[in-house]
């Protein structure tokens, strides 16, 4: 199920995944929730590797556009998406090579658990919000399980002003990068409503720094893409340990 310790911290170098080893499904439409929100999903399977399937929703709320318009527009990032994903042990559950967990004050952070994207895009400087949500489709660990992280790479684009919400289900920690190939984009990490670290990246420059954190709690990190420019293309480069909290 799983692949030796890989030298990236995302279990594959996310500059230039090898896309073709991971073969997605049909997008399917998921019933309009009760505040409106409309949302699709996407299930990606690993053709060179026994590791379990891994599911993307694309979720947004019209805000007076027409749902049905608002639901194609979903459906056709889905598609256009590239998308690879890796699963990797880490032994006695420490971060992976290269990654520092932030320190963030638990007392306020974790005072009060909320949803998930609460005061996105506010905090994140944007006026609109999409959010994608990834499940490794596999059961919580035990405690005598082997610790697992899981890593992703996505190639989405965004507007000026616009902002992209990520988050994974079932984790007890997150960390993250974003490389720009077109415009700029700036990447936040935050929990409960609380920024925790933010970080930036232009076209023509390398990765972002990498930002990561980890809780006691089962309230899961949410990290948050802000377009800075008329039109951005970038990477966005995810991992998490796998938990039995964040929404197990």
């Amino acid at each position: 199920m799983t692949a030796p310790i890989p030298e990236w911290p995302f279990g594959h170098d996310p500059t230039d995944p090898p896309w073709r080893f991971v073969r997605p499904d049909t997008p399917e439409t998921l019933p309009v929730d009760s505040d409106g929100t409309v949302a699709v999903r996407r299930h990606y399977q690993h053709t060179a590797a026994k590791f379990p399937p891994l599911r993307l929703t694309v979720a947004e709320k019209p805000n007076g556009s027409d749902p049905g318009a608002v639901t194609k527009r979903l459906i056709e990032t889905l598609e256009q998406i590239e998308l690879y994903y890796h699963v990797f042990p880490l032994p006695d559950g420490a971060p992976p090579t290269g990654i520092e967990f932030l320190d963030y004050d638990a007392e306020v952070v974790e005072r009060e658990v909320k949803p998930s994207f609460t005061g996105l895009p506010e905090l994140a400087g944007g006026d609109s919000l999409t959010t994608f949500t990834l499940q490794l489709l596999t059961p919580p660990p035990r405690d005598e399980d082997e610790p697992l992280a899981v890593g992703v790479t996505l190639d989405p684009w965004i507007g000026r002003g616009k902002v992209q919400g990520y988050r994974a289900i079932c984790t007890t920690s997150a960390w993250v990068a974003v490389r720009a190939t077109v415009g700029a984009v700036r990447v936040t990490m935050t929990k409960n409503g609380n920024q925790i670290a933010s970080a930036q990246d232009g076209a023509g420059g390398g990765w972002s720094t990498t930002i990561g954190a980890n809780t006691a709690t089962a309230a899961t990190f949410d990290v948050s893409v802000t377009g800075l420019k008329l039109t951005n293309f970038y990477y966005a480069t995810l991992g998490w340990q796998q938990g039995s909290g964040g929404g197990c």
